[in-house]
């Protein structure tokens, strides 16, 4: 049971950093582009400022901001950095498990009454973890339990 608990563990938390990752880079393809924009179309407001822009001018900088604002608006609403800032925290939880397990394998308790009792604490945190965590779906799941079993024949 520990075994396949360790196994678990190690598929949640390299799901979670990953996810956290890829969530980190989509954050920063909307981020970086609106704030590049935002900066052009101010650049362009100010230095039309006292004397009159040609009318293509001032449609570009309105489409410079009004794409800026919608990027931005989009980041918002993904919410893409408490996101990943979730998966991040789940993953480092679940590592936190994995460790106290493996140590549960090498340095076992001395009666079954401590062990079950060990278990028990860890079932609880684990619990805990799964309810506060964003849901990783069965596929990603098996995706990197795929992943993680080739790299142990890799490894053997």
């Amino acid at each position: 049971m520990i075994s396949e608990w360790i196994e678990d563990s190690r598929v949640l938390l390299h799901a979670h950093f990953s996810i956290a990752d890829s969530i980190r880079k989509k954050h920063k393809r909307l981020g970086i582009p609106s704030a590049l924009l935002s900066a052009i179309a101010s650049t362009g407001i100010f230095s039309t400022i006292g004397n009159s822009p040609d009318v293509y001018i001032q449609v570009t900088i309105g489409m410079l901001s009004l794409v800026a604002s919608v990027l931005s608006t989009l980041n918002a609403f993904l919410n893409y950095s408490e996101v990943s800032a979730k998966h991040q925290k789940t993953a480092v939880n679940m590592a936190s498990i994995r460790k106290e397990l493996e140590e549960l394998l090498v340095f076992p308790p001395c009666d079954n009454a401590d062990l079950k009792e060990s278990i028990k604490e860890i079932r609880k945190r684990w619990d805990k973890i799964r309810e506060e965590a964003i849901p990783v779906s069965s596929d990603k799941l098996n995706e990197y339990r795929r992943k993680i079993l080739a790299q142990k024949k890799i490894d053997v």
